[in-house]
């Protein structure tokens, strides 16, 4: 038995319009992993991002992080969700999602739709609007804890 596979204009076309799309869509990557000990983001990265380093800048618009450092400073937009631990977390810029942060000194001077926060040291700006829920944790161990502006202070 024997198949003989004919391929007409119509198909022919299709094949090479196929191939041309497929061949020519960018790169796509799933996240982007970056560390080491000094870590800035100066370029819009349109996708999620995961970072560890010394000092941490985001200075560009992304989608979403997951961050962890000595200093962490998110100075440009997040339009989803920031999690991050480290020593001196400074959000300095509104997140579209929520932000879920653990450290020592935490300053949110941006927006988020929800927020949860635990530290020794955390300074919530009065202009700062957080849409949704908030739940903040001071570390109460220490007498020289502190919570500005965070509604209620242990």
């Amino acid at each position: 038995m024997e198949f003989e596979l004919t391929l007409d204009g119509g198909m022919k076309r299709l094949i090479i319009i196929s191939l041309l799309i497929i061949l020519l869509l960018p790169n796509v990557q799933a996240l982007k992993i970056l560390s080491g000990d000094q870590v800035s983001i100066d370029s819009p990265i349109d996708d999620d991002v995961f970072v560890a380093g010394g000092t941490v800048n985001i200075n560009a618009p992304v989608a979403s992080a997951v961050m962890a450092g000595g200093n962490v400073n998110i100075n440009a937009p997040v339009s989803g969700d920031v999690f991050v631990a480290g020593g001196k977390i400074a959000v300095k810029s509104d997140v579209d999602g929520k932000i879920v942060a653990a450290g020592g000194d935490i300053d949110l001077r941006g927006d988020a739709r929800n927020a949860v926060i635990a530290g020794d040291n955390i300074s919530i700006h009065s202009t700062t609007v957080i849409s949704k829920d908030a739940v903040i944790a001071c570390c109460y161990h220490y007498w020289f804890s502190r919570c500005v502006n965070c509604g209620y202070a242990f």
